[in-house]
C-alpha cells in the first residue's frame, strides 16, 4: 500500500494548513484526459461539414482565383479538413466568407449574402464571449454553445423568408408562377411525379406549405426532429437540381438543430460498426490511424499555405474582370467541376443525410440544449435585426436583389407592388420607382436589355455607366425614356417619359452624378419586369 504521506497533495496552500479536505476535482497527471463533451464533437461536425459547404460553394463560383474573401473562404476550408478541431481555422473560413461579400460589394448571390450575415453574427458572439470571460482562451464546447442560438435564429429568418416572399399574386398566378416552374424542373428528375393541368395548383400551393414548413418545423421542438429531416430532404431535392452549393452550405449549418447526444451516438455506432462489421477496433489501432492523419494533414497544411501565399502574390493581382450590368460573368463559365457539381453532390448529401443526421437522430432520446434560441450576450441580436431588415428591405424602397426573394415572382415598385400583404407599404426613397426604358445603344451589354420586355433602374444605369467610365471604356452611346414603364416604346408613348439621348456615356454629368460609396457597394435592384412578363428568376 503507497503511504499517504508520499502522494501529492493537490489541496491550496489554506486546506493543507488547517487540514481541511482535498479537492475533488483536482487535476492529476496520471489521469487519462476529460473526454470532449457533447458540445465538443458538435464543433468538430459544424467546422468539418460547414467546410465541405464552402467547398460546394467556391467551386460553383470559381472565384477563389479571382477574389481574395473566396480564397481566404477556401483556404480556410481546406485547412479544416486537414485538422476540424481547430478554432482559428474555423475562424480563418468564416472572415473569408465576410470579406468575399465586402469586396464584391452588391453582386453575391442570396446564400452567399446569408452566409456571410451568418459569418458575422457567429464571429461576433465568439469575439463577445471571448472579451467577457476576460480573454481567456474557450474550449470548442464553450464555442458551440455560444454560437448555436445564434445560427439557429439565423437561419430561421432565412427560411421565413423564402415562404414570406412568395405570397404574392405573382406566385399565385398559375401563367408565371416559380412554383408551376420549379414542378416543372422536378418532374424533369422524378418523371414518376404525376403531370398535368390539374398539378398547377397543387405546385403552387405544395411550395408554399413547404417553405413554410422549413420555418415551422424547425422552430416547434415537439415536431423539430421531424423538421430536421425534412429540411436535409428538401435541400438534398434542390441540390440534385440546381443549386449544390446552397444545400451543401445547409447541410452543415443543420448541425446547430442536432439534439444533444446526436453526435456522441453516431460516433459510438459507427465505432461499433468498424470493429463489427470490419473487424478495425479504434481503441487499438485508432491513435496509430490518426498519427498517420496528422503527418498527411500537416503536409497538406503547408501546401493549403503555399497555394495561398501564390495566390495573394501571383494571380489575383493578374485578374483582369470584365464589367458587367447584372452580376458577374463568372456565374455561367463551366469546366469540368461545376459541370459535375450535382453529381457530387448527390453522393455528398446521401453520406451526410444518412452517415451523420440518420445515424445520430434514430432511436436516441434527443435532448435539446438549453437554452436552444436565447442569446448568451444581448447585443448579438442586433445581427438577425439587420439581417431581418435587409429582409424586408425592398418593401420599404430598398434592395431588391439577393433580399432572399428568389424565384418568388416578387415586385415591390410602387405602383407594381404585388405582395398580398404588403404592397402599400411606404418607400423612404424613390430609388425603386425611377426607372428608365432602353431604346438604343451601342454598348453590347445594354443592346441586350432593349425591347426584351424589362426595365432598368436609374441607378443602376448610373453605376454601370461610372464603373465603364473609370475603366475607359465609357464612351459608349444610348438613348433612353426616362419615368415610364414600355413593353414596346412606340411614339405615343414617348409622351409619359423623358427621352434622352446620350453620345457619349462616359462624359455625361448626369449619369456621372456621384453615387455614395454605401449604394455602390451595398444597393442592388434587379431589372423591372412589366407584370405580364414577371416571369420566374433568381
Amino acid at each position: 500500500m503507497t503511504d499517504p504521506s508520499t502522494e501529492p497533495d493537490d489541496r491550496p496552500a489554506e486546506a493543507q494548513a488547517d487540514g481541511g479536505p482535498a479537492l475533488p476535482d483536482a487535476p492529476r497527471a496520471d489521469l487519462p484526459a476529460k473526454p470532449p463533451g457533447w458540445a465538443d464533437r458538435h464543433f468538430v461536425l459544424l467546422a468539418f461539414l460547414g467546410a465541405f459547404g464552402v467547398l460546394f460553394h467556391e467551386a460553383q463560383w470559381y472565384t477563389f482565383t479571382t477574389h481574395y474573401g473566396p480564397m481566404i473562404a477556401t483556404g480556410g476550408a481546406l485547412l479544416i479538413l486537414c485538422r476540424p478541431t481547430s478554432v482559428w481555422r474555423w475562424a480563418l473560413m468564416h472572415l473569408g466568407i465576410i470579406i468575399e461579400v465586402v469586396e464584391k460589394g452588391p453582386f453575391s448571390s442570396n446564400h452567399t449574402v446569408f452566409h456571410a450575415f451568418l459569418s458575422a453574427s457567429l464571429l461576433a458572439a465568439v469575439a463577445g464571449r471571448f472579451v467577457a470571460g476576460g480573454f481567456k482562451p474557450l474550449s470548442r464546447g464553450e464555442i458551440f454553445k455560444t454560437i448555436a442560438p445564434v445560427g439557429r435564429v439565423m437561419i430561421l429568418v432565412l427560411y421565413f423568408f423564402t415562404f414570406w416572399h412568395k405570397f404574392n399574386w405573382g406566385f399565385l398566378d398559375p401563367e408565371i408562377s416559380c412554383g408551376v416552374q420549379y414542378y416543372a424542373g422536378l418532374r424533369a428528375h422524378l418523371p414518376f411525379l404525376p403531370d398535368g393541368e390539374w398539378t398547377v395548383w397543387p405546385s403552387i400551393i405544395g411550395t408554399l406549405v413547404t417553405e413554410l414548413g422549413l420555418f415551422a418545423l424547425l422552430l416547434i421542438k415537439r415536431v423539430r426532429v421531424f423538421g430536421l429531416l425534412f429540411v436535409l430532404m428538401f435541400h438534398g431535392v434542390v441540390g440534385s437540381m440546381n443549386h449544390p452549393n446552397f444545400s451543401a452550405i445547409a447541410y452543415g449549418y443543420l448541425i446547430l438543430f442536432f439534439p444533444v447526444e446526436g453526435s456522441g451516438v453516431m460516433a459510438r455506432r459507427w465505432q461499433a460498426f468498424f470493429k463489427n462489421r470490419l473487424g478495425f477496433d479504434w481503441a487499438v489501432s485508432g491513435d496509430k490511424l490518426l498519427g498517420r492523419l496528422r503527418l498527411v494533414g500537416t503536409v497538406a497544411t503547408v501546401a493549403v499555405f503555399a497555394w495561398m501565399l501564390y495566390a495573394a502574390a501571383v494571380i489575383l493581382p493578374a485578374r483582369d474582370l470584365p464589367i458587367t450590368l447584372l452580376r458577374e460573368p463568372w456565374e455561367d463559365e463551366r469546366n469540368f467541376l461545376q459541370r459535375n457539381l450535382k453529381n457530387f453532390f448527390q453522393v455528398y448529401g446521401t453520406l451526410v443525410f444518412f452517415g451523420v443526421y440518420a445515424v445520430g437522430l434514430w432511436g436516441t432520446t434527443r435532448t435539446w440544449p438549453r437554452p436552444f434560441f436565447r442569446f448568451r450576450q444581448a447585443w448579438v441580436y442586433i445581427f438577425p435585426v439587420l439581417m431581418f431588415a435587409h429582409g424586408m428591405g425592398p418593401y420599404f424602397g430598398g434592395r431588391t436583389d439577393s433580399a432572399f426573394s428568389m424565384f418568388s415572382n416578387l415586385q415591390t415598385e410602387p405602383g407594381h407592388a404585388n405582395h398580398t400583404l404588403m404592397a402599400w407599404t411606404p418607400h423612404f426613397s424613390d430609388i425603386q420607382a425611377d426607372r428608365v426604358t432602353l431604346l438604343t445603344s451601342s454598348d453590347p451589354e445594354l443592346i441586350e436589355f432593349i425591347g426584351d420586355g424589362h426595365a432598368l433602374h436609374w441607378f443602376e444605369l448610373k453605376r454601370y455607366v461610372q464603373r465603364k467610365a473609370a475603366a475607359g471604356e465609357g464612351g459608349f452611346s444610348l438613348s433612353y425614356l426616362r419615368g415610364a414603364d414600355m413593353l414596346g416604346v412606340i411614339e405615343a408613348d414617348r409622351k409619359t417619359g423623358r427621352l434622352v439621348r446620350v453620345e457619349n456615356a462616359g462624359e455625361d454629368p448626369e449619369l456621372n452624378e456621384p453615387i455614395p460609396l454605401f449604394m455602390m457597394k451595398y444597393m442592388y435592384l434587379r431589372p423591372y419586369k412589366h407584370a405580364e412578363r414577371n416571369t420566374c428568376g433568381h
